[in-house]
């Protein structure tokens, strides 16, 4: 199975789980664990909006995270933002990197917008460079767009 099928399944899977009457962490987790299970990869998680300055730890799966990060820093900061999906090849080339745990050598952090302003970002770790590429962006926007439709 390719990456594409990869993501459709996680995607048909996730938009079932959606219909469950349950709180939106549990949503967000459900996704974590799917793309976490899916794919392997180190670290999936969700940074939730807190006022104008921060992103605080929501829903994750993998090892303990960073529990606030300042808007304008590093990927997830970054991402927030400039409101737009960050590819990371390298982290450790990225200016003003957060390393939370020293295996992560690349990233993918999605922004979930809604009207405009960002509540949340997708934070993925892998721990080889260069994972990501732009199905991985195209199928986790459209995955993150689900989580702000529910969130409505």
């Amino acid at each position: 199975m390719n990456k594409t099928e990869q993501y459709q399944n996680i995607y048909t899977a996730f938009s079932a789980l959606l219909k469950a009457p349950v709180a939106d962490y549990v949503h967000m987790n459900n996704l974590c664990a799917l793309l976490k299970k899916e794919f392997h990869f180190f670290w999936v998680g969700f940074y939730l909006r807190q006022g104008e300055e921060n992103l605080q730890i929501g829903p994750y799966q993998g090892e303990v995270p960073c529990f606030d990060i300042k808007i304008g820093k590093g990927v997830c900061g970054t991402a927030a933002a400039e409101k737009s999906t960050q590819v990371v090849a390298d982290v450790h080339a990225f200016p003003g990197y957060i390393a939370c745990h020293p295996e992560p050598n690349s990233e993918i952090v999605v922004p979930g917008l809604n009207d405009g302003n960002c509540v949340f970002v997708l934070d993925i770790d892998h721990v080889d460079k260069n994972y990501f590429d732009a199905v991985d962006q195209e199928w986790l926007e459209k995955l993150c767009a689900l989580v702000v439709e529910k969130l409505n």
